[in-house]
């Protein structure tokens, strides 16, 4: 009798992430990985932010410019 294991579920991305993150590792050979992991993160939170905040412009110019065509 074989016993089942439950499936694992990866949070969305995450497979994604591994797999652009180790290509980094790869291609880089840093001396430290660890540390180049967390500056690979850091870098990526801050284009997650700036994208944020592009967005979020680009929304207040949309609705500037929508009520000035009115």
């Amino acid at each position: 009798m074989s016993v089942r294991r439950p499936a694992l579920l990866l949070p969305y991305g995450l497979k994604s992430w591994l797999y652009a993150v180790t290509r980094a590792v790869v291609h880089q050979k840093p001396r430290d990985v660890a540390e180049f992991i967390a500056t690979y993160c850091q870098k990526l939170y801050d284009i997650h932010d700036l994208t944020r905040l592009f967005r979020e412009v680009e929304g207040n110019l949309n609705s500037v410019c929508s009520g000035l065509k009115q």
